[in-house]
């Protein structure tokens, strides 16, 4: 059974990721999953955020539970897991709480809509040349989250986001496998997991 899942696009921020937008999704695929910051409200110029909060719930509303929020959506909801495949135990989530945990996650996801042009073009490009020479890697504080957080609620496999790894990252951690997406639209054979 493959699957395709879209995470960190952020659509409307500078650091949007170059080919991907809303022409990316179909909803009407009920093989297609979105796991977060597929739009980034908190970016999005302040002139655009009004037409980039319709454009986000329409498509939220379209893919329904098959849409899990990320922090840059910024929705004020806790990051939380929905099943893929229930019977295989494989779960998709945005990811910002295994890395961050709850209180950072909690905090990012309450601010506000809108960047004025210093954000925009000093701090987010800012983080972004950051990013182009560091590969984030997983941490022993993340890992025993992660492991925590899949035997509460059982799950086997988790694919998330979030973590902007310049290539996948699938890892195997007392009988847990998490599986981090790099961003953009990922394929995925779920029968092969």
């Amino acid at each position: 059974m493959i699957k395709l899942f879209h995470a960190d696009f952020h659509i409307g921020a500078p650091n949007q990721l170059e080919g991907y937008g809303p022409q990316n999704l179909d909803p009407s695929n009920f093989d297609e999953w979105v796991l977060g910051d597929v739009y980034d409200l908190v970016n999005t110029k302040k002139s655009l955020v009004e037409a980039a909060e319709a454009e986000f719930k329409k498509m939220r509303a379209l893919y329904g539970r098959r849409y899990i929020t990320g922090n840059h959506e910024a929705q004020g909801d806790y990051d939380h897991f929905e099943w893929v495949d229930e019977e295989k135990r494989i779960a998709v989530m945005h990811g910002d709480y295994i890395f961050w945990g709850n209180e950072k996650s909690m905090k990012y996801r309450r601010k506000s809509h809108g960047a004025g042009f210093l954000k925009r073009l000093l701090w987010v490009n800012a983080v972004e040349a950051f990013e182009a020479g560091y590969d984030r890697q997983l941490k022993e504080d993340d890992l025993d989250r992660f492991v925590k957080f899949c035997k509460l609620n059982q799950i086997k496999t988790l694919i998330v986001g979030h973590l902007h790894p310049s290539k996948p990252i699938d890892f195997m951690r007392d009988g847990r496998r998490l599986i981090v997406l790099k961003r953009g639209t990922t394929m995925i054979d779920l029968d092969r997991l």
